[in-house]
């Protein structure tokens, strides 16, 4: 009888682990599998399925540094997840005692706890034990807090429209635009940095600031737009005849509204700042409203992704341009003593290949670098052929010999991923009159890397700027 509830009890607890070291999940299974159903993966991306199709997850326990989806992207993603037992997942980070950059970009995903290693197994079941405690109880109130929304055409806290309300009004409206050749516009808006907010002011702030932000939607749209909260800190806009240029224009004065003045609660004055994304009835041509709820959460998300304060509409995806040539002219002007070009233009002087290369200096790319950049391995490719897929330099000045070894113009000729190719190829000695001008030109995307991702270089970045200039 003992060992059938033993079995039987865990079935309903499942806890995840993912991590890419085996060690570190068999070691937590094994703390851990006495109570609970421990499911295993060993990358974000794995993990996400499982989550997905299994929301009778009670805990996830994540490491951060992993490969195809690491635990930042997998904590993103749970966050905004339309799935309400999905989005509330508790998440325990697993981070080093003294990696404080770590936990602080973890919490700021959205996750709930951290163990620090090496993991103490005492530690380990106690936060595990209250995060399924705690996770049962919030799935309890949210299916009654939804039953009771349901139920209302208002939000009970900002007398705004309810969820239920707003999707009724949501496919009336499109229903007629549809048959009448209408359009609208569907905004989703987000508080930012919400967690942060609750964290330093608690409830009453918080509700308060709901209740600010409700009155603030409502002076700014009009009266024929509908209004709504459709989530904690969410609220959603539904503004009828309005195509995406006038979307835009809409959505940035509710944008601005807010962020004009900070939200005072009490003595305190609390900085407020929203992002929305939304979505055009004419001009993403979307015919059913699940569709256009979730298109606008995608571009709210965005949004959020982008640092926050600002209007969406467009995804992460489809808001990132193409990738940039970087290449003006390709290296092959650096050639080996061997080669003898001089007789080249004496074989074909009828020709006048020359004049392209002056119309058009490889500005855009051409179809055989785009070629050669899909290749899964570059490095495989032999040194001549990748030289034959980049663009014909012009002849001249650029050809010549007697270019300075620090010439900043011919460094800002180079392309990155030429250079990057030789360096697979080590043939670094065509390289060498300009590494110092290539390196002082790849700084600025290190330095802006160090200032965003906290990775504490302030002090050898500013030596290398200094060694390198004080060598030209």
């Amino acid at each position: 009888m003992p060992e059938q509830n033993s079995v039987a009890q865990p079935a309903t607890e499942r806890v995840l682990v993912v991590d890419d070291s085996l060690v570190i999940r068999k070691a937590i299974e094994k703390h851990l599998r006495a109570d609970f159903d421990v499911l295993l993966a060993d990358n974000g991306e794995t993990a996400w399925e499982i989550i997905a199709r299994d929301h009778g997850i009670k805990v996830l326990i994540t490491d951060i540094e992993m490969p195809r989806l690491d635990g930042y992207g997998l904590i993103c993603r749970i966050r905004a997840a339309e799935e309400i037992p999905v989005r509330g997942l508790p998440v325990i980070a697993i981070t080093g005692a003294e990696d404080e950059q770590t936990k602080a970009r973890a919490f700021a995903c959205g996750a709930t706890d951290f163990i620090i290693k090496p993991i103490d197994p005492m530690q380990l079941h106690a936060r595990v034990h209250a995060h399924v405690r705690f996770n049962d109880a919030s799935r309890r109130l949210a299916e009654a807090e939804a039953s009771l929304e349901d139920e209302s055409v208002s939000d009970p806290l900002t007398r705004l429209c309810s969820r239920r309300y707003f999707r009724q009004r949501a496919e009336q409206e499109m229903a007629h635009a549809v048959r009448h050749g209408g359009d609208f516009l569907l905004a989703r808006l987000d508080v930012d940095h919400m967690k942060r907010i609750y964290a330093q002011h608690g409830d009453d702030a918080v509700d308060a600031l709901l209740v600010w932000l409700a009155e603030k939607l409502k002076r700014v749209s009009r009266i024929e737009d509908t209004i709504a909260r459709i989530g904690g800190a969410e609220f959603a806009i539904l503004a009828l005849a309005t195509g995406t240029d006038r979307g835009e224009v809409v959505c940035n004065r509710v944008r601005a509204a807010v962020a004009a003045e900070p939200f005072r609660h009490g003595t305190e004055e609390i900085a407020v700042t929203v992002s929305i994304g939304f979505v055009s009835l004419d001009e993403d041509r979307l015919r059913s409203l699940d569709d256009i709820l979730a298109l606008a959460e995608r571009r709210l998300i965005h949004a959020k992704s982008e640092g926050g304060d600002r209007v969406s509409a467009t995804t992460q995806v489809s808001g990132l341009a193409p990738p940039e040539e970087l290449a003006l002219a390709s290296l092959e002007p650096i050639q080996e003593p061997s080669q003898e070009p001089s007789q080249e233009p004496s074989q074909e002087p009828s020709q006048e290949p020359s004049q392209e290369p002056s119309q058009e200096p490889s500005q855009e790319p051409s179809p055989a670098l785009e070629e050669l950049l899909s290749v899964a391995d570059p490095a495989a490719l032999p040194l001549a052929e990748i030289d034959d897929l980049f663009p014909p330099e012009p002849e001249g000045d650029l050809a010549a010999p007697a270019l300075p070894a620090q010439s900043d113009d011919l460094a800002e000729l180079l392309s990155i991923d030429h250079v990057l190719l030789l360096l697979m190829h080590g043939d670094v000695g065509r390289l060498d009159p300009w590494i110092d001008g290539l390196a002082l030109r790849v700084l600025p995307l290190l330095e802006f890397c160090n200032r965003e991702r906290g990775l504490g270089l302030d002090h050898a970045l500013s030596d290398i700027r200094n060694r390198l200039a004080a060598r030209r």
